[in-house]
């Protein structure tokens, strides 16, 4: 698994861990931030009203995110990951 997939894998793992992400263990172990990483995502989880905004110092879903949890892995599947899905073909 390369860097960009270990973000990912972390990144939508601790999301839907009701505890959800610290960012300051998201910043040690990765050198850089969630928005920094994957702003464009977490854009549109908070315009739909998925994330919470209420501690600045842990990204987590509300409710309402909760609800949708099976729409979010998709939506941060990397290009690689689209591609095999994309190609696989059963067997």
């Amino acid at each position: 698994m390369d860097a960009d997939e270990a973000r990912r894998r972390h990144l939508l793992q601790s999301l839907l861990q009701a505890e959800g992400l610290r960012l300051d263990d998201y910043r040690a172990r990765f050198g850089s931030t969630p928005a920094d990483d994957f702003g464009a995502e977490l854009e549109r989880f908070a315009d739909r009203g998925w994330l919470t905004d209420g501690d600045p110092t842990t990204l987590t879903l509300t409710p309402e995110g909760l609800a949708h949890s099976d729409a979010i892995g998709p939506e941060l599947f990397s290009p690689a990951v689209r591609a095999a899905m994309t190609a696989y073909e059963r067997k």
